[in-house]
C-alpha cells in the first residue's frame, strides 16, 4: 500500500510520498506521526480518505505581520524564515561535507537547517565623493560550533538569536553613514531574530551542535577625483543568516 504524507497549508492540502522519520513542532510548523492524531486531524478538516495509509501530517500556518524598523529591532519570532529537517544519512553526510563541518565517526541522526529571509538592509545610494564596485559574495559556516550541548534520552528545545543586520568589518576611515551610502546598505544596525526548535523524542542520549551561517559581500571603494579616481580599499560586509544544527547519537 502506498505510504502517504498529508501536508495542510492554510486552506491548501497536497499529498506527497516522501516519508520523514521524525516528529517535531517548531514555530508554526507541526509534524504529526501518531496514527490516532493523524486520523482526528484529517477528519476535522474533512480530508480523511478511507484506506489511505497516512504516516505523517504536516501543518503549516501562515501569519502576515508588519514590523517597525529602528536602530535595534527585535523579532520575538522570525518574520520570514525557512526550516529544513534532514534525516537521510547520505543527504546528512553531503550537507556536512559541503559546509566543512563533517566529522568522521560521528553518528549524526538529524540535521536541522534554519535560514532567515529577513532583510532590512537596503538604502538609497546618496550622492557623495565615493562609489563602490561589488566584486563578489560568499556564504560560510563557522568551523566551531557556537553551541555544543549534551541531552539525555527524550526531547529537547533549542532557542537562539541571530543578528540579521549587515556589519562592516572595516570602514576604511569613512564614517559608517558614508560607507552605508556608498555601498547601498544600512550598516551596523542590530536586527535581532529569535527562534525556537522543539525536537522529537530520541530513545538514546544525544549531542547537539549549532554552527552559525553567514553571508558576505565584498566591495572595492573609490573616491572621485577630477583627474583620476583614487582607490580607497576593499570593504567586506557580513550578516548572520541562520544555523546548521547537528544531532548526534551518543
Amino acid at each position: 500500500m502506498k505510504k502517504v504524507i498529508s501536508l495542510v497549508l492554510s486552506l491548501l492540502m497536497v499529498s506527497i510520498t516522501t516519508v520523514p522519520a521524525f516528529s517535531a513542532e517548531f514555530n508554526d510548523i507541526k509534524f504529526i506521526t501518531d496514527s490516532g492524531q493523524i486520523e482526528d486531524a484529517l477528519k476535522d478538516r474533512g480530508i480523511y480518505e478511507e484506506g489511505e495509509d497516512v504516516v505523517t501530517v504536516i501543518e503549516y500556518n501562515i501569519h502576515n505581520s508588519e514590523n517597525g524598523q529602528s536602530n535595534d529591532i527585535n523579532h520575538s519570532q522570525p518574520k520570514s524564515s525557512e526550516f529544513n529537517v534532514i534525516v537521510d544519512k547520505d543527504k546528512i553526510e553531503n550537507i556536512l561535507k559541503d559546509k566543512g563541518i563533517y566529522e568522521e565517526g560521528e553518528d549524526v541522526v538529524t540535521v536541522i537547517e534554519y535560514k532567515t529571509e529577513n532583510s532590512f538592509d537596503r538604502q538609497p545610494l546618496l550622492g557623495n565623493d565615493f562609489y563602490s564596485k561589488k566584486i563578489g559574495t560568499s556564504s560560510v559556516v563557522d568551523s566551531t560550533a557556537r553551541y555544543n550541548n549534551n541531552y539525555p534520552a527524550g526531547s529537547f528545545q533549542f532557542s537562539s538569536q541571530i543578528n540579521v543586520g549587515w556589519k562592516a568589518n572595516n570602514t576604511l576611515g569613512l564614517s559608517i553613514e558614508v560607507l552605508s551610502a556608498t555601498i547601498g546598505y544600512t550598516l551596523n544596525r542590530n536586527i535581532i531574530e529569535t527562534w525556537t526548535y522543539s525536537s522529537p523524542n530520541y530513545s538514546y542520549p544525544i549531542n547537539v551542535k549549532a554552527y552559525l551561517n553567514r553571508d558576505k559581500e565584498y566591495f572595492d571603494i573609490y573616491e572621485k577625483d577630477i583627474w583620476q579616481d583614487d582607490y580607497v580599499g576593499r570593504a567586506m560586509i557580513s550578516r548572520e543568516t541562520g544555523y546548521t544544527i547537528k544531532v548526534t547519537r551518543q
